[in-house]
């Protein structure tokens, strides 16, 4: 309106001055009638009826100018016939003003009606055209949509409604509605998409004229399919998979004038098989303006609306509709005289639009559609091993058993709810035990086999089978909405998990600049927002505020949302090793960093988002390109139906669909890149100020701490830890380097694609390349970045282990001249676990004993190379050393180590190891003898190591004191089990010194020891018995301050 008409005021204005001009005289008053004499009615009959009207009463001018036939010269009758008469009646004396008192303001004037004018151009009687009238616009809506010159689909999937009113009689009636939803056949889309994309597709029929056979053969290798042995057929093939076009499927619900509805949408993934990259495209068409080639392909088209409530049972009544078009989808479509075929390749959404689509559970323990339970998220050795099952392994677990025949459309989830005696067929027609068994106990057990597979996947739930679905995929993530809440998550949960008092309040009040009171974040907001977070915790860190692990942890994270949005050409070797990489960086670093979370629960801040990017999304980067998996212009629809519903609709039940098919495909007609383009250019001017990007670096101390857990992630990159040695990986000083920085290039174009691959394919590649990693590097052909290799292959875990890495790293070291003295400490570690299954040991000057007999796995958070430990004689590391300048930070690449007992001589180690052994048996007879020794061998080995800062809480204060200290608590209380809690926590906070969850442990281990020594002094004094022993516990407790009597 603005654009076209005055505002409000001026035209208030402009009527005061008119109506000021007209009471002066000034201005003669408009007429709007002309000529009485031009116009024909019964003038008598009019007089008579006029004059005899009392005063007060209702006149409507335009029903007479219809009753008494007032016509033109033309025998019309005028638009403004009431006008004509009220103007006769003025010319017959009779004062109009007497009529329709109650339209009158004190019975005088008419209410003054303000109306607004159009704009006028350079010269006064010049206006600017409006738009076209509504009532015009629906006429030609409805004249197209009857030639089909638009069109909206086919109605679909009827649904009724029931709805009351009350009538005029005053009664409340109940009425029947009937909603339809639409559909675009997928045949208009594809043929809609042929010319929306004809300018892009990279071959033409005649481009394949004059092929010679070694082009040919260049092109299927290039492909990664076999030639087929004749030409011709050669040739066919070739066009047939040169026009190939993969198609991506989505759904999603959501509200729109207070209506729940389900929208369907589909796009074309971008292959440069089929299509031209941008470049090629400028060469092709030089007088062109330059396009986004992928965005432009990949644009989605609305495939299906419909009123849909959000449950399974109603999203399934469309799935006989999308089946009928995918039973069709083999057929191809023309272009130009060239046959374009269609596959339908993957389905990207939210999830629960991936669970519904994949016959899974929503939400639940196993919401994860790999299956692992959400109580393992956070157990990185094990969420990284899980690996997301296949459309026909899905199928082939449900039908392990007999219920899933009774699927069908009234029970749609015949797994659910059932009864002791249904469970009891369904756990023995899988082989399940159930002698003895309660119901829920058989229930959990069919919950742990099923793994969250409640029915079949949305598109196998009929008896249609079709070839189209051969190499169907439902990815187990999304980056939309992956990335989103695990941005949000962070800054939410980031500030309660800083020690500075001061930093903290300044990130938190980021928190509350940025995030504030937002229950959901925008994908550009949330990308924003990280960059944003990365530059704050840079800026921190360079004033000594934060430890380089939060800053890691932030620009980890930046890294990830860098490569999932990146282009197709971004999609290298490198960037799929480095997002690798940085996602395990990344959950490492959240474990160490946040550990527990404060302000929400564990299971939201490790939950399925939190999975699904670190485990799942480099898996899926191997073979699609992230950003063609985003749904973000498909989410950002629903937003625009619903605008368009809420201005232009009538907001009646049923007349919502057609209304928002018509104009929202108009409006996808119009260029709106340009929107998109501004946001994502803004996201990345931002970025450009954050620091260049390094090469992903792993201290050495992890292989001796996390050795399993790292194994794990070398698993992963397999086919990369193939190439050997100073390919992908190198040795530098005390770090793992790996090479996928912008420094470096890409030493191979990515194998694996979509277009010939699956993420289980990857997978077997995967397996095959660790098999053949593990079998050269056993033959020593190979270098591993590990220290040691483990196999599950029989009843006992065999362990490989790797002596020439830390070797190798020492003489470099000495050659370029960096530190190697870790190297060497590691080294000899690594020699000292070869000893006996228990034995004793001493560490700074501390009692330890080793028994190796059992394996504890990383969810335990302590390494593979122990299993029990009893360390009497220091405390944990300080995980805050305040200074008087302020806050010291240990650099996150060089973690402290935990001091052993180092020998040069392996010799004198195994004899020192002796020594220990025969001194912890000689301990438990309190033999005299055992204590002499082991002050000895403790003043020896506190000479040899490295000096270990302690905690703000300290058991002893100088090292007589913990020598004395520990020989008392192992008379006191030999082979106590408090000893090996507090010990092994003592340890892990000793690795990592800045996770406060283990700092709590720690604490809790050292009050019940505290605990334990006051309980056993209690005996002795009850038993008067032992009064050396007495002594003891009453030095310990005076010197923890604790009372005794």
């Amino acid at each position: 309106m603005n654009t076209y008409f005055e505002t409000t005021q001026a035209a208030r204005l402009r009527t005061a001055r008119k109506t000021q001009k007209l009471t002066a005289g000034v201005q003669k008053p408009k007429r709007h009638v002309g000529k009485l004499g031009n116009y024909l009615f019964d003038r008598d009959a009019f007089q008579k009826f006029i004059e005899a009207l009392p005063s007060g009463s209702k006149v409507s001018w335009r029903d007479l100018g219809i009753r008494f036939q007032v016509k033109n010269k033309s025998g019309l009758r005028p638009s403004n016939a009431g006008q004509v008469l009220m103007e006769a009646a003025k010319s017959l004396g009779i004062d109009v003003s007497k009529f329709n008192t109650e339209k009158r303001i004190s019975g005088r004037d008419y209410a003054q009606r303000i109306r607004r004018a159009r704009h006028k151009l350079m010269y006064q009687k010049v206006s600017i055209p409006a738009s076209q009238p509504t009532r015009k616009l629906h006429t030609e809506i409805r004249r197209r949509l009857n030639n089909q010159e638009i069109y909206v689909g086919e109605l679909i999937a009827p649904k009724t409604y029931r709805r009351n009113h009350i009538t005029s009689s005053g009664d409340l009636e109940e009425t029947e509605v009937t909603v339809h939803g639409r559909k675009i056949p997928l045949e208009h889309i594809r043929r809609q998409m042929n010319v929306d994309q004809g300018l892009l597709f990279r071959w033409r029929k005649d481009d394949y004229e004059n092929l010679d056979e070694e082009t040919i053969l260049k092109r299927f290798s290039k492909l990664k399919i076999p030639v087929p042995s004749e030409p011709m057929s050669a040739l066919d093939e070739l066009m047939k998979l040169e026009h190939t076009r993969n198609l991506k499927v989505w759904h999603d619900h959501s509200d729109i004038l207070n209506h729940s509805y389900v929208s369907f949408m589909i796009s074309a993934l971008y292959d440069t098989a089929v299509f031209l990259t941008d470049e090629e495209f400028k060469e092709r068409y030089p007088d062109r303006t330059p396009v986004d080639v992928q965005s432009a392909v990949e644009k989605p088209y609305l495939y299906i609306l419909g009123q849909s409530k959000a449950t399974d049972v109603d999203q399934l009544s469309y799935t006989s509709t999308r089946l009928e078009d995918i039973n069709s989808l083999h057929q191809p479509t023309y272009f130009k005289g060239t046959a374009i075929y269609d596959v339908l390749r993957v389905f990207s959404g939210d999830g629960p639009a991936r669970q519904f689509e994949a016959g899974h559970q929503r939400g639940g323990n196993f919401s994860c559609l790999c299956g692992i339970s959400v109580k393992e998220h956070q157990n990185l050795e094990c969420a990284l091993r899980f690996h997301p099952p296949t459309l026909s392994e899905r199928m082939k677990i449900l039908k392990s058993g007999v219920l899933w025949k009774e699927y069908s459309e009234r029970n749609i989830n015949p797994l659910c709810n059932l009864k002791k005696e249904a469970l009891t067929d369904e756990l023995e027609a899988r082989g399940v035990d159930t002698y003895g068994k309660s119901a829920a106990e058989m229930k959990e057990k069919l919950v742990e086999i099923l793994h969250g597979i409640q029915r079949p996947p949305a598109l196998l739930s009929s008896d249609i089978h079709s070839l189209s679905l051969s190499r169907y995929e439902i990815p187990p993530c999304e980056p939309l909405h992956d990335l989103s809440n695990i941005v949000q998550n962070l800054i939410t949960e980031l500030p309660t998990h800083i020690e500075d008092n001061k930093v903290q309040v300044d990130f938190e009040k980021f928190a509350n600049a940025t995030i504030g009171d937002k229950n959901q974040l925008k994908g550009s907001d949330a990308r924003l927002f990280a960059v944003k977070l990365a530059k704050f915790a840079h800026q921190k860190f360079t004033e000594n505020g934060i430890p380089k692990e939060i800053l890691l942890l932030c620009t980890s994270l930046v890294e990830m949302i860098s490569i999932c949005y990146s282009h197709h050409h971004q999609r290298t070797p490198k960037t799929i090793l480095r997002l690798y990489n940085q996602s395990f960086l990344f959950s490492v670093l959240c474990k160490t960093v946040i550990g527990t979370p404060k302000k929400m629960t564990t299971r939201k801040f490790y939950g399925c988002h939190f999975h699904s990017m670190t485990v799942h999304a480099p898996q899926t980067f191997r073979i699609f390109c992230l950003r063609s998996l985003i749904p973000e212009q498909e989410e950002r629809s629903f937003g625009d139906m619903r605008r368009i519903s809420l201005n232009t609709s009538s907001r009646q039940c049923g007349k919502i669909i057609d209304n928002a098919i018509v104009r929202f495909n108009a409006q996808q007609q119009s260029d709106r890149g340009d929107n998109y383009r501004r946001q994502e250019s803004a996201i990345s001017q931002q970025a450009r100020l954050l620091p260049t990007g390094e090469d992903t670096r792993f201290p050495i101390e992890m292989l001796r701490t996390r050795s399993y857990l790292f194994q794990t992630h070398c698993e992963r990159i397999a086919d990369f830890l193939q190439e050997g040695l100073g390919i992908w990986w190198s040795m530098d000083g005390d770090d793992i380097v790996f090479h996928d920085g912008p420094m470096h290039q890409d030493h191979s174009l990515c194998s694996q694609h979509f277009r010939t691959d699956t993420v289980a394919d990857s997978i077997k590649i995967l397996d095959n390349c660790w098999s053949k990693c593990v079998s050269a590097f056993e033959k020593g052909e190979i270098q591993l970045p590990l220290l040691k290799v483990k196999i599950f292959d029989g009843s006992k875990p065999k362990i490989i282990r790797n002596e020439n890495l830390l070797a190798q790293n020492q003489a470099q070291c000495l050659l370029t001249g960096k530190s190697g003295q870790r190297a060497d400490e590691d080294h000899e570690s690594e020699r000292e676990e070869e000893s006996a299954d228990s034995q004793m040991q001493l560490v700074s000057g501390g009692l330890v004993a080793i028994n190796r007999s059992s394996i504890h796995t990383e969810e335990n958070q302590e390494s593979t190379r122990y299993s029990k430990i009893v360390d009497l004689g220091a405390e944990a590391v300080d995980c805050n050393e305040n200074t008087a300048q302020g806050t010291k930070h240990r650099d996150m690449d060089r973690p402290p180590l935990i001091p052993l007992l180092h020998n040069t001589d392996p010799r004198s180690a195994c004899e020192s190891e002796q020594h220990m052994i025969d001194a912890s048996q000689d301990v438990e007879k309190g033999s005299s003898a055992c204590i002499s020794l082991l002050q000895n061998t403790g003043r020896q080995s506190r000479e040899q190591s490295v000096k270990v800062k302690s905690c703000k809480r300290k058991l002893f204060d100088e090292n007589s004191d913990k020598e004395s200290m520990s020989k008392k608590i192992l008379l006191l209380l030999p082979d106590h089990p408090t000893l090996t809690e507090y010990s092994k926590y003592r340890r892990l906070v000793k690795a990592r010194p800045d996770d406060k969850s283990l700092s709590r442990s720690y604490e809790q281990a050292l009050t019940k020891l505290q605990l334990a020594v006051s309980k056993r002094h209690r005996e002795l004094k009850e038993s008067n018995s032992g009064s050396s022993l007495v002594a003891h516990a009453e030095d310990l407790m005076r010197y923890w301050k604790m009372y005794f009597y």
